[in-house]
């Protein structure tokens, strides 16, 4: 056009065996991934921070995880024994009443598993994942969150390492059940102010109760994009 042309290096195929039963990058209501894979699949420079239940061995992540970090703070809700700590490993969330969920590696497999010949693709399967583990056996608690956001981004916290992959994407696939708000003054929304200083995008969950996005926490924080699916 007149501002000049430009032009891309084709991106291969993905040869996922379980690619046509991940309805949401190309279905009905998908995102149209194979139109934006032409362009991208994302790149290696860019760190995705996954605040979750922690991360598991995968091999459709092997390669794509960077230092990630263990926010649970109480013992009583970590199962691994300890409070915050360096190894941000999924030890499982199961109750007595229902099975570990793993929903860490689940997300992270959503957003960047390697696209090969074993089971699903990412969204962005050439971006990193930075595990950041926020929610234990009984859900998570807002000052873990916060530390968490906090930590991924790159704000240095008191007897915590310095994160040396700061995010430029923080997934936070968290909703709250019950009505919850988010105060101005509230830990996570400072965190999500100081997320927009840095210019890091927050991503939420909407929630799976078909309610009001408005009411489930921390989507309901100002500055952040919420998801409903």
């Amino acid at each position: 056009n007149a501002r000049g042309s430009a032009s891309s290096l084709p991106v291969a195929e993905t040869l996922d065996p379980m690619k046509d039963q991940q309805w949401y990058l190309d279905g009905q209501y998908g995102i149209n991934a194979s139109k934006a894979w032409r362009i991208t699949k994302g790149s290696p420079s860019i760190v995705v921070a996954v605040l979750d239940t922690g991360i598991t061995e995968h091999p459709d992540l092997e390669g794509n995880i960077v230092t990630g970090y263990d926010f649970v703070s109480a013992p009583t809700n970590s199962r691994d024994g300890n409070g915050r700590d360096a190894d941000p490993t999924d030890p499982g969330d199961y109750d007595g009443s229902a099975p570990s969920s793993w929903h860490g590696t689940h997300v992270s497999g959503i957003i960047a598993a390697t696209s090969n010949d074993i089971g699903i693709t990412g969204v962005a399967p050439n971006v990193k994942i930075s595990p950041v583990r926020v929610l234990g056996v009984r859900g998570g608690s807002e000052s873990d969150i916060a530390a968490g956001i906090n930590w991924a981004i790159g704000v240095k916290l008191n007897g915590i390492p310095a994160n040396p992959n700061p995010a430029r994407v923080v997934n936070l696939s968290i909703g709250s059940s019950t009505f919850s708000t988010c105060a101005s003054w509230s830990p996570t929304q400072l965190a999500i102010n100081e997320s927009k200083r840095r210019n890091a995008t927050l991503v939420t969950s909407a929630g799976n109760d078909d309610k009001f996005a408005t009411s489930s926490y921390p989507g309901n924080c100002f500055g952040n994009i919420t998801i409903g699916a």
